[in-house]
């Protein structure tokens, strides 16, 4: 997209309005539950519910975003992972 606003816009209506995202990290991609709060996408990982590789502080992801309706890709993007001890 062009214009950033927009596109900060769409990641935001979409992960408001869905609780499952893709994260691909290292040519490895994951289911992961998610919630949108205060301007970023949301997610804790460990244990057996959701077992994520380890991804690192700073580490660049891609995020996509499917449709409730059929699965179908809405959005793919990129993040930089904040780790919280």
């Amino acid at each position: 997209m062009d214009d950033p606003h927009l596109g900060a816009a769409l990641v935001a209506e979409l992960a408001k309005k869905t609780g499952v995202s893709w994260v691909r990290h290292e040519q490895q991609t994951h289911a992961v539950w998610h919630v949108w709060h205060d301007d970023a996408l949301c997610l804790v990982s460990g244990g057996d519910e959701q077992p994520l590789p380890d991804i690192e502080d700073g580490a660049r992801v891609e995020v996509l975003m499917r449709s409730k309706d059929n699965g179908g890709r809405l959005l793919t993007w990129v993040g930089t992972a904040s780790v919280v001890p």
